[in-house]
């Protein structure tokens, strides 16, 4: 084709109007194509050499660009007529032979290529236009394909094709592909070809044409099977269309689109064509799979369910008079009814089985948003039709019913089908939303007073009436989804009101309008976010619920009468159910909103602080706040570990370090027990468990991420009236982290991330794997103390999904050797000197670590010097032995408890000046009776006063309180004497405690005043009631003071007397305090157990010290009253509480070890040499939790009805008539 023609041609192309000229030049073009193509073809028959054939392809190509630019000006050709429909079928087999369709061929010009995506997008389908004709017998006839010539090779050839692109299909396709004809596999490569070019390249692309071809009679008529082939086609088209829509940004529009494919795909998930029906299944699996969001998109649904509804009453409906088709309100397609009531009836089942499938995994995904969507379409289905035949609401409520989980989709199904009450009670909290809104939509109907609204709202807020609330805000929120245009102010007021009535309750109402708004006004959903994220940075500002300062507990360890001895969590409620509600979104816009991605990210950003174990922009380190703390990390990783959602730049990297620190953060601190009750510390610990998954498999994202930092820096902070958007950033000169604006005005700086410019991208890739496996070591720790908590006996109906994996992977990174225990050690005092102190008590006590610890306290101990439990790192019996010059440091350190400051002056340690300072320092900080519980620990300090700093702290003491003053009058007398008749001196302490006395004239005065005298050996008052000297059962004495079992004095005195055994069978048990014959053991009025006469304990026992008696005294009697079995309710419930208490108790064992060493000296029989080593080891200070509570149990197990236990009883009997 000569040059100067194609130009004409283009010209003409380009420039010609109207559309029956331009159709008239189309057919014209496409003629000359034709035309040239049948030339080229018989030119390639009949030259030797193939540059003749060559030239004819090449003047075939130049014109594809001239018919692209005349169709580039036309719309899309549906319906051509027959003589355009033929041209338009032999252009796009001459486009696949001469192989214009293969872009990575390499021989042709792109702009051929680029003309044929155009032509692609506006040509016809190549399917029959009439039922009556066969489509490859005519294709037979079609010159272009005519057999004649061609080579067994070549057909062979486009079967391989067609192979490769289909990739691996099924078996029976291969082997029909195997048989396919020259005009069949042609046919079958312009389908695809075709098809596969529309989507990529199409505006707004769709799949809806493969339903065409799979309809199209001649095909499905055909006998070699083609449609098979066309199906699989379809499926790689399909494809196609997938990754193109995925490529696709996350925008309204977007969804949209996927919207309306959905619907599509639900259409014909109905058509009377078995085939059909099945394609249109698996596109809609696959659609659901690659795009969650269509699951709990409101339009899906409510389409879904209204086809539903529609083809239920075809039922009713006589197949021969009725109509054969029904149109689905908001759709331009229609259904084809089957001819038949049983055709009917299987696809009406078929649907309604697919519609449980879809709600059951929608609300799963976003429980919460799903059902908010299927309460508005209840409440619009409940205005427009009766509701007493809908199939549709009837499937609602099957699938609420069904899936227990959605309000509580942190507990697994197995926990919550023991509770069959929750059924119900997600029905009727259904129901009960669905009735407010139908409530309150009513009565903002007509003309409604929105200042009076807003006024009740507000007040009923200030003054805090909870049902005054409730109605005003529903009362706002049907307001504003009634307004037609934006009210800004109510929208504020609704995003608010939560944090001027920071409870659980209101929040839960709140939740529920706010889910109210996003599934009836689209159109106000990233508005509404924006003032909820406002709301969400107030609490941050205000330090409330999660981000409120810990208050302090009054310890064990220095109690006094003022002492609460309680848990004092954090009121987290509130914020637990705002970041549940914060995990659902995030879920959803994943999928579907790249702009409230960003969103979220700035808020995660303005709320998680890079400091550990700082009070400043703090978040509690409660126990109780550890599974909301968990579940808004999660919230942050949710994001970073979906690679395409945030830029690959300092926002996803400070993201991740904001995640990192915060997780560590939570470790900066002593251990503390669980103080939840059991539901939430469920629910917590599978938090706990799914943030290691999360964190554990974010090894693969760390490199991506690192690799794709850019030397942007962004504004991470919230603005006053709106939001950020994470694009809106500017460049700086300074590298990626220098600095970044935080709230408050403060910034990261080098010193405070790790992950500097400087460092390579290998080295910081290695620098966050460190702080991860520190991260999953202390979470394995963490989730076995939780789980072991929550259930103590371990047993294996109750274990968690996912525990089993932590556990192993826990056990693959032992044993760990010296150089890489010093490494984690190291790394974490690189991240952070107050976390580090901490993590030899939570991994267990390992010597090495606790060796490196000291050594990196002993050198920078002013980095640690406000954290207590340091100081067991810097004072050790080899600091103070070899004076090392930060001992100084001692003098200005945060204070210790009094049974720390006491075992200063104990075998423990050397005695030095500057320990002694530091200990009267501390002893004197407290009110006197907070030292009043260790007065014979003090007495026996005196005895290693050598520089008389305790004496004078003593003489000190006795003035501020004549109660301590009494007491240590008393014991400085008893204690002056080995023995109990006062007759054998103590060496070490007489002179000193009796010169002490004599010399103390205000002593005298005190005694005089009070007419106290000194006793000398162990009175004892006897305020409880011995049952067993009236020689009545135990069980039976019960009986008649509460009455029977079922009473609930009895149920109470039963609860008491458990959790009294499961004290002072632990403490029994730790002590070793023998001689529990029943004369020792008393009742108080409410059932309590009391022990008495602790004269033998630790390694002294009556007989000789032969350690007759079990651990734990748990005769047949007790028993009864626990159940009067072992696998009873009260007596497992026993069990519980032995390991809980054995749990609790294990993180004070160097307090009670320095307890008892203070009292080494006193000549006490009970101290034989070995008291301290086997102290030591009952308390297992290096198991883990889990086995911790299995030697518990262990004990327990083989003391109950110990025939020990009924000899020594029986012994007491004979000896002293004892009753048992």
């Amino acid at each position: 084709m000569a040059s100067e023609a194609r130009i004409t041609f283009a010209q003409v192309a380009t420039d010609i109007q109207g559309d029956v000229e331009m159709n008239d030049l189309l057919v014209r073009l496409l003629e000359i194509f034709v035309q040239f193509g049948l030339e080229s073809k018989k030119a390639s028959e009949k030259a030797p050499i193939a540059a003749k054939a060559s030239s004819c392809a090449f003047n075939l190509g130049m014109l594809i660009p001239v018919i692209a630019s005349l169709v580039r000006r036309m719309p899309p050709i549906n319906q051509p007529k027959v003589r355009l429909h033929k041209l338009f079928k032999d252009f796009w087999l001459y486009c696949v032979v001469m192989r214009f369709t293969q872009e990575e061929c390499g021989i042709y010009p792109h702009e051929w290529y680029k003309g044929l995506c155009e032509i692609a997008v506006k040509s016809p389908l190549l399917i029959s236009q009439t039922p009556f004709k066969s489509e490859f017998r005519e294709l037979q006839y079609t010159a272009a394909l005519r057999t004649d010539g061609v080579q067994s090779t070549e057909v062979q050839e486009f079967r391989n094709q067609i192979l490769n692109l289909l990739g691996n299909p099924p078996q029976d396709v291969s082997n029909i592909i195997g048989k396919l004809t020259f005009a069949q596999c042609t046919y079958l490569l312009c389908v695809y070809w075709l098809e596969v070019l529309r989507v990529k390249h199409s505006d707004k692309p769709n799949f809806y044409y493969i339903f065409d071809y799979i309809n199209d009679p001649a095909i499905q008529k055909d006998k070699s099977q083609i449609w098979k082939c066309v199906s699989s086609v379809g499926e790689k088209i399909f494809s196609e269309f997938l990754n193109v829509m995925a490529s696709r940004p996350k925008t309204v529009e977007t969804g949209k689109e996927l919207e309306n494919h959905a619907q599509f795909l639900l259409l014909y998930f109905n058509h009377p064509n078995d085939h059909v029906r099945m394609v249109a299944d698996r596109y809609l699996s696959t659609l659901v799979s690659k795009f969650p969001q269509v699951l709990w998109n409101g339009n899906v649904l409510r389409t879904m369910l209204d086809i539903l509804q529609m083809l239920s009453k075809t039922l009713d409906l006589d197949p021969n008079e009725g109509p054969t088709k029904i149109q689905v309100p908001g759709m331009r397609k229609s259904i084809l009814l089957p001819d038949t009531l049983d055709g009917r009836e299987n696809i009406v089942h078929d649907y309604a089985d697919r519609i449980k499938g879809i709600l059951k995994v929608a609300l799963r995904w976003a429980p919460n948003t799903t059902r908010s969507h299927l309460q508005q379409y209840w409440l619009e289905s409940g205005n427009s039709t009766s509701v007493y035949d809908h199939c549709g609401l009837s499937i609602i409520i099957e699938a609420i019913q069904e899936y227990k989980n959605s309000y509580d989709s942190a507990i697994p199904v197995p926990s919550t089908e023991k509770r069959s009450y929750r059924v119900k009670n997600d029905v009727s909290r259904f129901l009960d939303g669905t009735n407010q809104r139908s409530r309150f939509s009513g009565e903002v109907h007509g003309d409604v007073n929105r200042q009076k609204i807003v006024a009740d709202l507000l007040v009923a807020v200030k003054s805090r009436n909870v049902v005054a609330m409730k109605e005003a805000y529903w009362l706002a929120t049907a307001l504003a989804i009634k307004l037609d245009k934006i009210d800004r102010h109510l929208l504020k007021i609704i995003g608010s009101v939560p944090v001027d009535f920071f409870e659980e309750v209101p929040m839960k109402v709140a939740i529920d309008c706010w889910n109210w708004i996003l599934s009836a006004r689209q159109d106000l959903e990233f508005l509404l976010l924006e003032e909820i994220l406002l709301a969400w940075k107030a609490t941050v500002e205000r330090k409330m619920g999660l981000f409120s300062l810990d208050v302090p507990e009054d310890s064990p360890l220095a109690a006094d009468e003022d002492s609460i001895l309680e848990p004092k969590p954090p009121n987290v409620a509130a914020h637990d159910l705002w970041i549940r509600f914060f995990l659902e979104r995030i879920e959803v816009a994943k999928y579907s909103s790249q702009d409230h991605i960003e969103l979220f990210a700035m808020m995660l950003h303005g709320c998680l602080p890079l400091d550990i174990g700082e009070r400043r922009n703090h978040i509690s380190r409660h126990p109780a706040a550890c599974g909301v703390r968990f579940r808004l990390l999660h919230c942050g990783l949710s994001l970073l570990q979906m690679d395409d959602l945030l830029p690959k730049s300092v926002n996803k990297n400070v993201l991740r370090e904001r995640i990192y620190q915060t997780c560590l953060d939570y470790f900066a601190g002593p251990v503390k027990c669980p103080t939840q009750k059991e539901q939430k510390l469920l629910e917590d610990t599978i938090s706990l468990l799914k943030f290691w998954q999360a964190m554990h498999s974010d090894k693969k994202h760390v490199k991506a991420s690192v690799a794709g930092e850019s030397e942007n820096t962004l504004n991470l902070s919230f603005g006053e009236a709106r939001l950020t958007p994470v694009s809106d950033v500017t460049k700086t000169s300074g590298g990626w982290i220098n600095t970044v604006n935080l709230p408050g005005g403060s910034t990261i700086s080098r010193k405070n991330i790790r992950t500097k410019k400087a460092l390579g991208s290998e080295e910081k890739v290695r620098d966050y794997t460190r702080k991860r496996t520190l991260i999953l070591s202390l979470l394995a720790v963490e989730i076995e103390f939780f789980s072991t908590w929550h259930n103590p006996l371990g047993s294996v109906e109750n274990q968690l999904p996912g525990e089993q994996t932590v556990l192993q992977w826990r056990q693959s990174q032992y044993p760990i050797n010296e150089k890489h225990w010093k490494e984690i050690i190291n790394s974490s005092w690189d991240i952070s000197p107050s976390l580090t102190v901490f993590l030899p008590s939570r991994l267990r006590n390992i010597e090495v670590a606790t060796k490196e610890v000291e050594r990196l306290v002993q050198l920078h101990p002013d980095h640690v010097a406000h954290i207590p439990e340091a100081l067991d790192f810097l004072v050790t019996a080899d600091s103070i032995i070899n004076d090392i010059p930060m001992l100084s440091y001692m003098l200005h350190w945060e204070r210790v408890s009094p049974v720390k400051a006491l075992s200063y002056f104990s075998r423990q340690y050397p005695q030095h000046p500057i320990t002694a300072q530091y200990a009267v320092r501390c002893l004197n900080s407290y009110p006197p009776d907070a030292v009043l519980f260790y007065i014979p620990q003090l007495v026996q300090a005196i005895r290693y006063d050598t520089l008389s700093y305790l004496q004078e702290f003593v003489k000190t003491l006795a003035k501020r309180s004549q109660l301590v003053a009494h007491q240590l009058i008393w014991n400085m007398n008893v204690n002056k004497f080995k023995d109990e008749e006062g007759h054998l001196k103590d060496p070490d302490l007489y002179d000193i405690l009796d010169g002490f006395l004599q010399n103390l004239s205000t002593w005298s005065i005190i005694i005089q005043e009070n007419q106290l005298l000194p006793a000398r050996g162990n009175p004892e008052l006897v305020l409880f009631i011995n049952f067993f000297s009236f020689f009545i059962r135990l069980y039976d004495y019960f009986l008649n003071k509460y009455g029977d079992e079922t009473t609930q004095e009895y149920q109470h005195a039963r609860r008491n007397f458990v959790r009294s055994m499961a004290a002072y069978s632990v403490v029994g048990y730790l002590l070793q305090i023998k001689d529990r014959h029943n004369g020792n053991i008393m009742l108080d009025e409410d059932g309590h157990i009391i022990h008495i006469d602790f004269g033998f304990m630790f390694e002294s026992s009556p007989g000789g010290n032969i350690g007759f008696e079990p651990d734990i005294k748990l005769t047949e009697e007790m028993l009864m009253i626990m159940g009067g079995k072992l696998d009873a309710a009260p007596f497992k419930w026993f069990m519980e509480l032995c390991v809980q208490a054995f749990l609790a108790v294990r993180p004070y064992h160097e307090a009670i070890i320095s307890l008892v060493s203070l009292m080494l000296d006193t000549g006490l029989p009970c101290f034989r040499g070995q008291t301290i080593k086997l102290l030591r080891a009952r308390f297992g200070p290096q198991m883990t939790d889990r086995e911790a509570a299995a030697s518990m149990i262990e004990v327990v197990r083989k003391s109950t009805l110990n025939p020990r236990t009924k000899t020594y009883d029986y012994i007491q009997w004979v000896q002293n008539e004892i009753p048992y």
